[in-house]
């Protein structure tokens, strides 16, 4: 119990630290006004601006709802995701880990000590796609022990959501797979590549491309179905692939 109340003590400071030291900067004065004058409305205009990503405006729609248009909302916000990826590190690592392992993953991941820009509201939505992240990697464990329909339709839909939110950690969703077969090595010395071992590879590999393949199927057909899309950044196939080019991502 003292441990457990310890624990959730630097977790809730964590959350105060946020709530003190994050305050908006220029974007999220302009966002916030913006929602403020159009509602939810606002998504479809921003997206003719930057359809590579149609999802980029959840953290800020987010900042809006919780501070009620107010500027306190930015620092809600940011303090929620901390939290979530508390909760979601926390559930993904634990068939492998347990008791202070797990939380040193989760509390670091809440707090990601090594990105200052975790403290920033402008960065919301790479915020947003790291809680996203540690929900693919949780997935990508439990395939690996029990492949289930259920578990990959989930992670389709959470590698689309994410590259429709930004695209920063393709990357590293793209090695996962091979992550987990260096595992598979690892504690498994035996292991082979038989068919039972490569239908769980193939279990962790195809739901991550698939993810990506339906990114890039709405993208195309995005820009199939409109003559020009907006001047803005993300506005041609050109700028997708700079967004997706390894060094922009790393």
């Amino acid at each position: 119990i003292v441990l457990m109340t310890w624990k959730s003590g630097l977790l809730a400071v964590l959350v105060g630290l946020i709530l003190w030291a994050t305050y908006p900067l220029l974007e999220e004065w302009g966002t916030l006004q913006a929602f403020q004058a159009h509602g939810i409305a606002y998504f479809w205009n921003f997206i003719q601006v930057m359809p590579a990503r149609p999802l980029v405006l959840v953290g800020f729609f987010l900042q809006w709802v919780l501070g009620n248009g107010e500027l306190m909302g930015v620092a809600f916000a940011t303090a929620v995701l901390a939290v979530a990826r508390y909760i979601v590190a926390r559930w993904a690592v634990s068939p492998l880990l347990s008791g202070h392992a797990r939380w040193v993953v989760a509390i670091s991941a809440a707090s990601l000590p090594l990105w200052p820009a975790a403290w920033y509201g402008r960065w919301i939505s790479a915020q947003l796609t790291a809680a996203l992240f540690f929900l693919v990697v949780g997935l990508t464990i439990r395939q690996i022990d029990r492949p289930s329909r259920f578990i990959a339709m989930g992670t389709v839909l959470t590698v689309f959501v994410l590259l429709c939110v930004y695209q920063a950690l393709a990357a590293l969703l793209l090695v996962l797979p091979l992550i987990a077969v260096l595992w598979l090595l690892s504690t498994s010395p035996e292991f082979a590549l038989n068919e039972p071992n490569r239908q769980r590879i193939q279990w962790i590999g195809l739901p991550i491309l698939l993810g990506f393949g339906f990114y890039f199927a709405y993208f195309i057909i995005l820009l199939l179905s409109t003559d020009r899309l907006g001047g803005g950044e993300g506005s041609t196939l050109d700028v997708l692939t700079r967004q997706l080019s390894v060094p922009l991502i790393l």
